[in-house]
């Protein structure tokens, strides 16, 4: 989708050493890690028997694997938004170093999130996002400066009595 688009460019953009891309589609996916080659070219910093960007198809035995030798697992899926939403991937998948990010921020804890915080691995919703977008809306929308501070104590204060 879109975030998880702009997502990974940024992340090439700003140099990962490496970016694992997965998707349920392997053309869609494979698409994209295509799109970003030129971001890798001609770049030697990363020695290895890993692709700078590497596409998968959605398997948790691979994505389990990948993730031994990544530090960010980032969810840009609608998968856990309901309570009824399948698990997006067991916790024995996901390893204790990890700082898992779920762009979904309501529920606050998704599946994904609770099977990586009782892992160890760090964990934190879609929250931040939300607000620096609507800070960004409000900035072009109004041609000023977004009250960050504010917003945050509204939204988070909004999200904690949602909870």
């Amino acid at each position: 989708g879109g975030a998880g688009r702009a997502l990974a460019k940024y992340t090439a953009q700003q140099r990962a050493e490496r970016l694992v891309l997965v998707n349920r589609t392997f053309d869609k996916v494979a698409e994209l890690a295509e799109e970003l080659k030129p971001f890798y070219a001609g770049d030697d910093k990363l020695e290895g028997p890993h692709d700078r960007c590497t596409p998968l198809a959605f398997d948790v035995n691979r994505i389990a694997e990948e993730l031994g030798s990544c530090d960010l697992l980032v969810n840009t899926t609608s998968v856990g938004l309901k309570l009824t939403d399948p698990e997006l991937l067991p916790a024995h998948a996901i390893p204790p170093h990890l700082l898992v990010y779920d762009s979904i921020y309501r529920p606050a804890r998704t599946r994904l999130l609770q099977n990586a915080e009782g892992r160890g691995a760090r964990i934190s919703n879609g929250l931040s996002m939300l607000l620096y977008s609507g800070a960004a809306a409000f900035s072009i929308w109004t041609g000023q400066s977004a009250p960050v501070d504010a917003m945050r104590t509204k939204l988070y204060g909004d999200a904690q009595a949602l909870s």
